[in-house]
């Protein structure tokens, strides 16, 4: 039984490695610091984006955390499915943060169902936000 699951691992190591060299030739042409927003980003890219700016902004994901909050990543559709609009503090877009105070307005692709997956995007000031340009959100712990 040991080494079944040491193969399974080893095997999705090897998956891994090679699926993080295909995104690192895919994206060799940007500079370290420029990142293309939207559906585009690895999980790779939009984890240094949401460092850079949480460091931007003299934050940690423990600070957050112990805050009562936390960061979700490509959650627009996944586990988003799960997370109420109204749990939504910020959201990372390339090299910002946007706190809720700023969002005038979250547009939903269907107004019955107010969970993150279903945000088409939100209005900040006279800015319309696309879905896919959201890099991360954070969101109140239940």
């Amino acid at each position: 039984m040991k080494k079944i699951f040491y193969f399974i691992i080893i095997l999705l190591t090897l998956v891994n490695m090679a699926i993080a060299t295909k995104n690192a030739f895919a994206t060799d042409t940007y500079a370290i610091d420029e990142f293309d927003t939207g559906k585009n980003l690895s999980m790779r890219e939009r984890n240094a984006i949401v460092r850079r700016v949480l460091a931007q902004e003299n934050l940690t994901r423990k600070k957050l955390s112990n805050a009562g909050l936390r960061v979700l990543i490509g959650e627009l559709t996944g586990a988003g499915r799960k997370v109420p609009v109204s749990r939504l503090k910020g959201i990372i877009i390339d090299e910002e943060l946007i706190h809720d105070q700023q969002i005038s307005r979250v547009i939903l692709n269907n107004p019955r169902r107010p969970m993150l997956s279903n945000v088409k995007g939100v209005k900040v000031g006279r800015d319309f936000i696309a879905a896919q340009d959201i890099v991360g959100a954070i969101v109140q712990r239940r």
